[in-house]
């Protein structure tokens, strides 16, 4: 029989499945900020699985990932627990907003959060020492905001760092087809271009403690996306089935793509953006990815694969303006059975 699985109030004894809301700050008018999770206590002992969403406040699919992967386990054929955060991002979603509108912070650049903090923080602090540190793994699933994507997986620590290999077979066995193995992508200007971002996300800090745990970037949309969920859903369930947590084998592609680096890329000109190739494509130097032209279909710029490279992400819009968002690349790619 399996222990008691417990986040303050709520308790789920083995066979069980409970529901609960985590208070995590009060708003403007007194009341409290509180945030859904749920509790799976198996009848039978096995690890235990942190599961989070929306910690970016407006990233739905992953809501609908973990709301079906909740609903579809049964605890009485169960091996091990389950704490699921359902919307991580109170003040995020409630506004419609990546970041915390109330102090402006990204929720996954602050971890492992301070009691004594800024709002994110706060929230942080207590999802991290009252959940995440009762897990022996985790998925922070996340989606790349509305833009189309390849559906792809994120391993955060670098390959000298403590449990990386733990880390990079989760995200094998989640079986998107496509893994970004790097600790910091350096595609983001907010990051500031430092590998050091890395070490405020949820997945680093959890990893290099002990807690390996992985980041899938779900394909993005314009609210929910059902191929995009059912992809979460099945790579979720992958993990289960692979730590024999749940019965049986996880499906997994014959080969999948590891890249080593993205790269966004930029429109000099402005636009309409028409793509030749589609998403997780390989290209060659000298294809031709894109081409952007006036409103009367004159070509006015080409872009083109400066090295052999993947069409990653495109933009979610088929105009662009000149030093516009346009598309992103991923480069060193290799293929793993």
């Amino acid at each position: 029989m399996s222990d008691i699985l417990k986040v303050r109030e709520i308790e789920a004894a083995g066979g069980q499945k409970k529901f609960g809301w985590l208070k995590v700050a009060e708003t403007q008018d007194s009341r409290s900020a509180e945030i859904p999770f749920a509790l799976i206590n198996g009848r039978n002992n096995g690890p235990t699985m942190y599961l989070q969403a929306a910690v970016d406040g407006d990233e739905l699919n992953p809501i609908g990932v973990i709301r079906k992967v909740v609903s579809r386990i049964d605890p009485d054929q169960f091996s091990g627990k389950i704490i699921a955060v359902i919307i991580a991002n109170f003040f995020g979603f409630h506004s419609n907003e990546c970041w915390n509108p109330i102090d402006k912070l990204s929720m996954n650049r602050v971890w492992p959060g301070r009691a004594d903090g800024s709002s994110s923080e706060r929230i942080v602090h207590q999802l991290w020492s009252e959940m995440v540190l009762q897990a022996n793994y985790g998925i922070d699933i996340h989606q790349t905001g509305v833009s189309p994507s390849v559906g792809s997986m994120y391993v955060r620590v670098a390959k000298d760092e403590p449990n990386h290999d733990k880390a990079f077979e989760i995200a094998r066995v989640f079986g998107s087809g496509y893994i970004l193995d790097e600790k910091e992508s350096q595609i983001y200007a907010a990051d500031g271009f430092s590998p050091k971002a890395a070490e405020t996300k949820l997945a680093w800090q959890a990893t290099v403690h002990g807690i390996p745990t992985i980041t899938p970037e779900l394909c993005g949309s314009l609210g929910w996306m059902q191929d995009s969920i059912t992809s979460g859903v099945r790579g979720v369930e992958n993990v289960l089935k692979y730590l024999k947590v749940v019965q049986g084998d996880p499906v997994i592609p014959a080969k999948q793509h590891v890249v080593k680096h993205l790269r966004n890329v930029l429109a000099t000109r402005g636009g309409f953006l028409e793509f030749k190739h589609g998403l997780g494509e390989i290209l060659q130097r000298g294809d031709a990815i894109a081409e952007i032209s006036d409103p009367f279909g004159g070509v006015l710029e080409t872009i083109g694969a400066e090295e052999r490279c993947m069409l990653w992400r495109f933009s979610e819009y088929p105009m662009v303006s000149s030093g516009q968002y346009a598309l992103t690349l991923a480069t060193d790619i290799q293929e793993i059975e």
